[in-house]
């Protein structure tokens, strides 16, 4: 009597749900929120143009509107994401330290606009000296 065990390996494949998330996150990673918008905004194009055609290509609308769907989904995420950033970094210039007044010992003299004016005026005079050149009239040649 002799007993023959057998063992069965089964391969795990990853499913869909986990190929997309995988290359969810990766998109995450590498794409600036400005690529996500130009994405989102190429998914919609060619969903619609897809979508106006008189036989659908069903493989693409659907695959249009699911990379369109999870682009949404992603911007929404950043979206609320920066405002959790503004709020915070809001909240902490309002809860700043107290400011303490620190009152100068000296006052610091500044040039009166006087000395300014007299500056100016000099170069006034300058300049009317090449005003006073005579004018003459020419005679213009005939056409």
């Amino acid at each position: 009597m002799s007993t023959t065990t057998t063992t069965t390996s089964s391969i795990q494949r990853p499913t869909a749900s986990k190929t997309s998330s995988l290359r969810q996150s990766t998109l995450k990673k590498n794409m600036s929120i400005t690529q996500t918008y130009y994405l989102a905004h190429k998914a919609r194009a060619k969903l619609s143009r897809e979508a106006a055609q008189p036989d659908h290509d069903l493989r693409l609308l659907v695959g249009h509107a699911n990379l369109l769907d999870s682009l949404m989904l992603e911007l929404a995420d950043a979206e609320r994401e920066q405002e959790r950033w503004f709020n915070q970094s809001v909240r902490g210039a309002n809860s700043q330290q107290e400011r303490r007044v620190q009152w100068a010992d000296e006052v610091v003299q500044e040039e009166d606009e006087d000395d300014y004016d007299s500056d100016s005026s000099d170069s006034d005079d300058y300049d009317s000296e090449d005003e006073d050149i005579e004018m003459s009239n020419t005679p213009s040649l005939p056409a």
